[in-house]
């Protein structure tokens, strides 16, 4: 079995654009944690996902990202947009 520090490390996350989950229960010691990382450029200027039954977090690190939330959410019905500037945080809890 690999020793719980190696599979705490994980190297190169920002290594590709677009969207990539590299954090699982199947790869890691985190029991319900997912992590993913989406880069945005002029080779990929926007990402679409659905995050089903987990709670999603978003944190802008840098740049601005403009974010649609649609349906699902008794009181965000339509399509709920926001705007964030870097150092921002959204937290979207599963109803």
């Amino acid at each position: 079995m690999t020793p719980a520090t190696e599979q705490m490390v994980f190297r190169k996350t920002n290594a590709l654009p677009g969207r990539h989950i590299s954090v699982t229960p199947r790869n890691s010691t985190n029991k319900h944690l997912n992590y993913g990382r989406t880069i945005l450029n002029a080779e990929v200027s926007s990402a679409q996902f659905a995050s089903g039954e987990r709670e999603t977090g978003l944190i802008v690190l840098s740049g601005l990202a403009r974010v649609a939330v649609g349906g699902g959410f008794t009181t965000c019905p339509g399509t709920t947009r926001f705007t964030f500037r870097a150092n921002h945080r959204l937290r979207f809890p599963v109803w």
